[in-house]
């Protein structure tokens, strides 16, 4: 999941720096367009109409097509813009089940210990010199909670992610059919429902400690499991 949010970090630099490209060739065509006109001052009347018709035409059959390929790549922005809330609210209440022991967990190996559990399954990626692998100190790090976080707020922070998707979401569905391909409206229709149960299920983690949570795959969406709270035995 966070190799899926890196990804939708790097599309939306590219985006960006795409539709930046677009700006700066629709100024320079302007600016070409401009000089044109000016040659042209001389002629009056109904040809200086048919001539400024004829770069309106041009214009039109240039920039066209630019203009629908930065459409299209300002409405997978924020397609990835839901997915990179998403992400962030899946990582924020999977954080805050596993410092809180709301999930499933092997019984631990008493002859290894946590050092070793990690060396034994990422002690491979260490072959590689960059980026530079993450010690067993920084991955100790990234699993303690830092100070003054504690599993209620990771709920409270996933609730709050799950209810900006709705709202993402449901800005982008009101949008005429044309706007999104049938991919994009399915991804989102899913995502949607995704986070929905997961907000519901956030809630219920915090207001009862005794519940376990359990994971159901590809419920509603490929990429993004659906959360489910049940009383223990």
């Amino acid at each position: 999941m966070q190799r899926k949010l890196r990804v939708a970090e790097v599309s939306l630099e590219t985006h960006a720096e795409a539709a930046s490209n677009y700006t700066d060739e629709k100024s320079a065509t302007g600016g070409s367009n401009s000089k044109s006109a000016k040659k042209k001052g001389g002629k009056k009347g109904n040809s200086d109409k048919k001539d400024k018709k004829d770069d309106d035409d041009s214009d039109d059959s240039v920039l066209s097509p630019l203009h629908v390929h930065l459409l299209n790549l300002k409405m997978e922005g924020h397609v990835l813009e839901v997915h990179k809330t998403m992400c962030k609210g899946m990582i924020r209440f999977t954080g805050g089940l596993d410092f809180g022991k709301r999930t499933w967990r092997p019984s631990r190996d008493d002859h290894t210990d946590s050092e070793q559990n990690f060396w034994q399954r990422f002690g491979v990626f260490h072959a590689v010199k960059d980026p530079h692998p993450l010690s067993h100190d920084d991955f100790a790090k990234y699993i303690t909670l830092g100070d003054g976080v504690t599993v209620d707020r990771l709920f409270a922070l996933a609730g709050e992610c799950f209810a900006s998707v709705r709202t993402l979401c449901a800005r982008l569905l009101e949008l005429p059919p044309e706007a999104l391909s049938q991919a994009q409206r399915e991804d989102l229709v899913g995502v949607d429902k995704t986070a929905a149960a997961n907000a519901a299920a956030a809630k219920l983690a915090a207001a009862a400690p005794t519940m376990r949570a359990e994971f159901a795959h590809k419920a509603y969406h490929p990429t993004f499991p659906t959360v489910k709270m049940k009383r223990e035995g």
